[in-house]
């Protein structure tokens, strides 16, 4: 079960134990009394992810159910709120993955001097600096598409913004993989 207030209504999704339930019950604090909410796409018997944001209850397990109090009876889910979430998810996995790994490379290279001259011969760089630039590139289009689709989408200057950083990102990493290519097989 997952139990959270969103303003003044405690919401209660699924059930506890050996109950297994996808109800959602609402309790409004101010007048008393319970209502009954849209049905959840499972069931649910255990605690699952969730999180509170802009007033509204974001479940996420194996869907992605959101829940505002305003309506007792708006549980929206769909595949197109799946899609676009692991979209965003997967380009701030990759970014993240490879920012940090790129400033640890730098990081090593100013600290150690044989790091410095040894990571440039091996093929480690070229492989690096290759698969960031496909993951990135597929990541940065990918939020392209997903804020393109004709529904409104909140922070589209922001997305647009952090795709086409991605998309600087991908060709900085192209020209780097290309000399680390050059860089191995020439000496």
């Amino acid at each position: 079960m997952t139990a959270t207030f969103v303003k003044n209504k405690l919401i209660l999704v699924g059930g506890l134990g050996h109950e297994i339930k996808s109800s959602v019950d609402i309790y409004d604090i101010y007048t008393g009394s319970w209502t009954s909410g849209a049905e959840a796409p499972c069931n649910f018997y255990s605690s699952t992810f969730y999180s509170v944001l802009d007033e509204k209850l974001i479940i996420c397990k194996k869907f992605l159910a959101t829940y505002t109090p305003c309506n007792t009876k708006t549980l929206r889910y769909n595949s197109k709120n799946d899609y676009e979430s692991y979209v965003f998810i997967f380009f701030f996995i990759a970014t993240c993955t490879f920012f940090i790994n790129t400033f640890i490379l730098y990081v090593s290279n100013l600290i150690s001097p044989s790091a410095a001259s040894i990571i440039p011969k091996t093929i480690y760089e070229f492989l690096y600096h290759f698969i960031a630039s496909i993951l990135l590139f597929a990541a940065s289009i990918a939020v392209i598409i997903v804020i393109h689709e004709p529904y409104v989408v909140k922070r589209y200057n922001e997305f647009l913004a952090a795709s086409i950083c991605g998309l600087l990102n991908t060709i900085l990493y192209i020209f780097n993989a290309i000399i680390a290519y050059i860089t191995i097989w020439t000496e």
